[in-house]
Formats: structure tokens, C-alpha cells, sequence
């Protein structure tokens, strides 16, 4: 099987796809319940407001520019975060 490269990484095929998988379902996971898990998020970010929260409405994406606007993160370090948060917070 050939490498696949990401990043500037060799990945075994297998390896990124569950990966992609992976994230994807804590992606959805974290926008079907994101109701329940703003106070996670609020725990986690304490600079984020309510409307804040409410604004991202579970988007990952959305999320990691709130705290990069909040935290004065580089734009990976805010994605960073919140993979990790939601990683936790997806079982």
C-alpha cells in the first residue's frame, strides 16, 4: 500500500481515513449535542460569552476562530484546542 502524505507526514491509508472518520463523527457529535455541551465549552473557554456560544451553534470551525479572536491563538493552536476538546467531550 502506498503512503499517503498529509501534512508533510507519511500516513498509511487506513490510519488517515479513520482518522477523517473519526473526526467527523466527533464533529457531528459535538453539533448534535451542542445544547449540552456549551457549558464544556464555557468551562473550557471562560472568555467565551453565552452569545458567543450561541453563535457557533457547534461548529468546529466556528469555534476555533471565537478562541482564536478570545485567546489571541495562532490559528493552529485554536484548532488544536478544540480537536482536543472534542475528543474528549464526543464519548
Amino acid at each position: 500500500m502506498q503512503p499517503v502524505y498529509s501534512r508533510g507526514v507519511a500516513h498509511n491509508r487506513h490510519v488517515t481515513l479513520t482518522n477523517d472518520k473519526e473526526t467527523f463523527m466527533n464533529k457531528n457529535i459535538i453539533e448534535g449535542k451542542w445544547e449540552q455541551l456549551k457549558g464544556s465549552a464555557q468551562v473550557q473557554w471562560g472568555k467565551l460569552t453565552n452569545d458567543d456560544l450561541d453563535q457557533i451553534e457547534g461548529n468546529s470551525q466556528k469555534l476555533a476562530g471565537k478562541i482564536q479572536e478570545k485567546y489571541g491563538y495562532s490559528k493552529e493552536e485554536a484548532e488544536k484546542s478544540v480537536e482536543e476538546w472534542q475528543n474528549k467531550n464526543a464519548a
